[in-house]
């Protein structure tokens, strides 16, 4: 997406920072577990490592008889990256994957553990990204197993990761994915190390390397040193998001209101960055359950157009209103976010500049989004392309498709001219609409 000029890019980065304080407040460890998070950030070095490729980390995971990984449980994002470090590393025979949520300790093919996943990992449905990491390890011909206990605490879980792996020692390479604070050298690489095992430790996305980034937006892999390395994917707002959205995902009611709070933080505070004024009304949010009474309001030719349920959010062109099917990404909340501002100060602008406004703040508080080309969108929206209608059964354009078509297109030209300048983001709400030839707005 477009990258910001320095004025722009320092009023998004005291946004992200006050975001992210405010948002963390709001879930609050007991005193044993902010222990055991504080031995985590004393892990990373005071210097930020060195920069590699993607393709080094390949080689040092087929190199390492033991990977162990860390995964931020709320954020499917960790699941999807160690999948695509699974497929791509030269491993020398199948591995086992030892998951801290598995909860038996007998080994089993991760073909099977594929059809058993919803009924033995925790949620419902089970944390997203699963599916991904269990299908790479199927085609790699891997095995999965876990610690053997139900819901101990953080010691108990490092030591039955231990046991487990003794237990396979010897026969294959190993892979552990565990939450991010197990991997604090006082914590589960001890108990590894004791038993004479030198693990690799990939840190996802860790929170403490983050400031040293600058105005990078591209993931980072660095080498930290001491058997450490990080994979920086997601920024420690995303990870505050997806916390709280993943803490309310149990209760529709309270996903709905969760996710509506958190858009209404991001509203305010992207009007305060871009000098706006307040937004006076709020984002509504209907949850998966609610796609028909959101496609009811959308227009005739649009509900032709989308018939099932999409796998992505979709946020009605003309209303502060979106269908979220499950926890979104800071990019997505952002967008739907933005779309309350976009109305209340573009209200002339076309759909198209209001989509396109919305996709660049989504890009300016998220540095990893990437919008994607038409066929993939097309692709989660469920429309497939097939012959035009006859003239007289077509019920005017779809509205709501053509936004995200023209919108994503008007973004990309705006963010190919250069640094983006906060008065060029605000012009696409100052613009009028041009009648289209139906007399419509575009």
């Amino acid at each position: 997406m477009a990258v910001p000029s320095p004025p722009l890019q320092a009023a998004f980065a005291g946004l992200e920072q006050e975001l992210a304080a405010s948002w963390a407040s709001r879930w609050p460890l007991p005193p044993e577990l902010r222990e055991y998070r504080e031995a985590w950030r004393r892990t990373f070095p005071p210097g930020r490592g060195r920069r590699r490729g993607l393709g080094d980390l390949q080689t040092a995971a087929a190199r390492a008889e033991l990977l162990l990984a860390g995964d931020f449980h709320p954020l499917p994002r960790c699941r999807r990256r160690l999948a695509r470090l699974l497929r791509d590393a030269p491993l020398p025979a199948p591995p086992l994957l030892l998951l801290e949520l598995w909860p038996e300790r007998e080994p089993c093919p991760a073909a099977e553990a594929l059809e058993r996943m919803p009924a033995l990992l925790p949620g419902a449905p089970p944390p997203a990204g699963y599916r991904e990491l269990l299908g790479a390890l199927a085609a790699a011909g891997g095995r999965v197993a876990g610690p053997g206990l139900g819901e101990p605490g953080a010691r108990r879980r490092d030591a039955g990761l231990v046991q487990a792996w003794e237990a396979w020692r010897g026969r294959g390479p190993v892979w552990i994915l565990a939450g991010d604070w197990h991997l604090a050298d006082a914590h589960l690489p001890r108990g590894l190390r004791a038993e004479g095992a030198w693990p690799l430790c990939l840190h996802q996305a860790p929170e403490p390397l983050w400031p040293g980034r600058g105005q990078r937006r591209e993931e980072e892999i660095l080498e930290l040193g001491g058997g450490h390395w990080a994979w920086i994917h997601s920024s420690p707002l995303e990870l505050h998001a997806a916390a709280l959205a993943g803490g309310a995902a149990a209760d529709p009611e309270e996903f709905e209101e969760t996710l509506e709070g958190l858009a209404e933080d991001l509203a305010e505070g992207l009007a305060r960055a871009l000098g706006l004024p307040r937004p006076e009304s709020r984002l509504a949010v209907l949850g998966p359950g609610a796609w028909e009474d959101f496609r009811a309001l959308l227009a005739p030719a649009d509900r032709s157009l989308l018939q099932a349920p999409p796998a992505r959010p979709l946020v009605h062109p003309r209303l502060p209103l979106a269908w979220v099917p499950g926890r979104p990404s800071l990019a997505e909340l952002t967008d739907a976010a933005a779309q309350v501002l976009a109305l209340e100060s573009g209200a002339r602008a076309s759909t198209a500049a209001r989509r396109a406004f919305r996709l660049l703040c989504a890009g300016l508080l998220d540095p990893f989004f990437r919008p994607g080309r038409a066929e993939g969108l097309l692709r989660d929206l469920g429309v497939r392309r097939g012959p035009r209608p006859p003239r007289e059964s077509r019920t005017g354009p779809p509205e709501a498709l053509l936004a995200e078509l023209r919108g994503r297109r008007l973004a990309s030209r705006l963010a190919a001219r250069g640094p983006l300048e906060a008065r060029e983001l605000l012009a696409l709400l100052q613009a009028a609409a041009r009648p289209s030839r139906r007399g419509q707005a575009a």
